[in-house]
């Protein structure tokens, strides 16, 4: 006797709650030759804290997406968890919703401070999490959580600095040749 159809479900889609924003696929990395990006070009922008690393590529608005993919974000953001980091799917998915999280509500204030710029940025867990019987869980996700915001924030002074150019003229006094 066949059961259910494979099209009903026993448990529907989770409802967007209030308060939380939709993470639109315009604002990730999603396929190889998006990832393959940052071994090819150096990093505008590199930092890392003890477990996550972070690498952004900044380009001009007006150059398209290399790869072909749809325009739409000024901000796109990717996560590369290793098994060799994370040995548990469970552990490396854990790491991409807080990661995906904190980014999620960063996304905003990054946009503001792209100025006509569409930038790429990297997330890659870069050191082993710990066994679970050495630390709790939940001081993990904490800690990878403010790593990540910490990086983030970083990237923000970063991008709303002034270029560089305009930073070593405006410094140079009246007169003085570059």
């Amino acid at each position: 006797m066949p059961g259910a159809p494979r099209a009903a479900s026993a448990s529907p889609s989770e409802p967007v709650l209030p308060g939380r924003q939709v993470w639109d696929k315009r604002q990730r990395l999603l396929r190889a030759p998006e990832f393959a990006a940052f071994s090819q070009t150096p990093p505008s922008v590199r930092a890392a804290r003890r477990w996550i690393a972070m690498s952004a590529l900044i380009h001009p608005a007006e150059i398209p997406h290399a790869d072909g993919a749809q325009p739409g974000a000024a901000v796109r953001f990717g996560f590369t968890i290793s098994k060799r980091q994370a040995r548990r799917a469970v552990a490396r998915n854990a790491v991409r919703r807080v990661l995906r999280e904190a980014t999620r509500r960063a996304a905003p204030r990054l946009e503001l401070a792209a100025r006509q710029r569409r930038i790429d940025v990297l997330f890659r867990l870069k050191q082993p999490l710990p066994l679970a019987s050495q630390a709790a869980w939940a001081s993990v996700k904490q800690l990878l959580r403010q790593e990540t915001e910490s990086l983030i924030d970083q990237l923000d002074v970063q991008l709303r600095a002034p270029p560089r150019a305009q930073a070593q003229s405006a410094a140079a006094p009246p007169g003085a040749r570059p």
